[in-house]
């Protein structure tokens, strides 16, 4: 099972002592975002276990131009929804 971590006004590094203590949750990769808006410090890290969707396009965080995301698990209806 994946494993998320996230803070705002994170005050912390982000060092792999932070993403090793969820390593345990999502050995096939591992992955951070860091930012500063509005003057907090906003922090998601994801340990990812890849079931369905073993490709490099499914790491996390998601990124686009506007929205950062990270979550626990897959999308096991992806194809009843791209039909839709």
């Amino acid at each position: 099972m994946c494993g998320i971590i996230g803070s705002v006004n994170y005050q912390g590094t982000i060092d792999s002592e932070v993403i090793q203590s969820i390593y345990h949750r999502g050995p096939d990769h591992q992955g951070t975002y860091f930012n500063k808006i509005n003057g907090n410090n906003i922090f998601f890290g994801n340990a990812r276990l890849s079931i369905i969707d073993l490709s490099e396009k499914a790491n996390q965080p998601l990124e686009n131009e506007d929205f950062v995301i990270v979550f626990n698990g897959e999308i096991y209806n992806y194809k009843d929804i791209a039909s839709e």
